[in-house]
């Protein structure tokens, strides 16, 4: 009777223990997390496998348990807010661990990744002892969203300013960025920023360069007052014409200069014309002076005429070159010229 009673016993017992491994496997298939690696994304549920300290809480405690609390709600920025205020206050491998995995529920591979290896590297730690092959799995699921990109800026000696989706990165070493779509700008003061647009996989490295050009310098404007340039003037270009040309002046010293030769010659010609008529008063002259006064007469006749005649021409075209050039004569006053690669401006004032 014993026997059979303890037999019966032993089956309760059993049957009690399989029903409650049931319930309980059945309950942790619920809250665990999806598997790092399937492809999904992290539940809240990877924060149960943790062990409170013994004693009074301290404050970061508190909000490690609170964001747990919050994490198993789905509430996952507002857990991570308070797990940035705990690792603030001590940067611990149990907050980094927590921070990752919520950050790596967030979509936030690269935060993740840095916060799970910091965690992991504190191999001795209890916590993350127990908890490696949850921090583990959430690193490589974090891994697989990331890529490396190497930014190499042209001209190199200029020093720019680089940003991956507008953030701000250091090109001078190789850059963990998010794979898929990204965006790569750099800027520097006097050249034209250069950006691209680009597709880095996941778990491979890019290459990207980006060329800056130097900025032309900005065209004068209209009414502006630019400071004197190597080829900015103050007067008249060359090309354009600014009075009567030099000539004009000769031509009209020479022609005033040809009359006067010409009429002391004519007046030397009607003294000696008038000398042979006295000695001379027949056409048949037989005074030797007479007919010396005659000739030299005619021959500064000659000269007279010669030298009115070049000393009209003369004149005749000086004047006709200033009486031409009057239209563009430049008014007086100031002439302001601005030129540039494009064209050339000038206002006369």
């Amino acid at each position: 009777m014993m026997t059979a009673s303890r037999s019966r016993t032993s089956k309760r017992w059993l049957t009690a223990y399989l029903i409650t491994s049931l319930c309980s496997g059945g309950a942790f298939a619920q809250n665990s997390p999806s598997a790092p690696g399937d492809g999904g994304e992290e539940h809240s549920a990877d924060t149960a496998p943790d062990s409170q300290p013994d004693g009074d809480p301290s404050e970061q405690e508190s909000l490690i348990e609170r964001a747990i609390e919050l994490r198993k709600q789905r509430n996952e920025s507002a857990a991570r807010e308070l797990l940035q205020q705990a690792y603030r206050e001590e940067k611990s491998p149990r907050v980094a661990g927590h921070l990752g995995l919520a950050e790596r529920a967030l979509g936030l591979a690269r935060e993740a990744e840095g916060h799970l290896r910091e965690a992991l590297a504190a191999s001795d730690d209890p916590w993350v002892t127990e908890n490696e092959e949850l921090l583990r799995g959430a690193l490589r699921y974090a891994e697989r969203q990331l890529a490396w990109a190497r930014i190499v800026v042209r001209p190199s000696f200029v020093k720019a300013k680089v940003t991956i989706a507008g953030e701000p990165v250091d090109a001078s070493r190789r850059v963990r960025v998010k794979a898929g779509s990204v965006v790569i700008e750099a800027t520097a003061p006097g050249y034209s920023s250069s950006r691209v647009t680009t597709e880095i996989p996941p778990e491979k490295e890019l290459l990207v360069t980006l060329n800056l050009r130097a900025q032309e310098a900005p065209e004068p404007t209209v009414g502006s007052n630019p400071e004197p340039r190597e080829n900015d003037e103050l007067a008249p270009p060359k090309d354009e014409t600014h009075g009567p040309p030099v000539s004009a002046y000769w031509l009209l010293g020479g022609g005033a200069l040809a009359l006067g030769i010409g009429s002391y010659f004519g007046v030397r010609a009607l003294s000696e014309k008038s000398t042979a008529d006295d000695l001379c008063p027949t056409t048949r002259c037989t005074s030797a002076e007479g007919v010396s006064a005659d000739e030299d007469a005619r021959r500064f006749a000659l000269y007279s005429d010669v030298g009115v005649g070049l000393g009209i021409v003369a004149l005749g075209v000086a004047t006709y070159l200033f009486l031409t050039d009057t239209n563009s004569r430049p008014r007086s006053g100031l002439r302001l010229r601005l030129a540039g690669r494009a064209g050339s401006a000038s206002w006369t004032f």
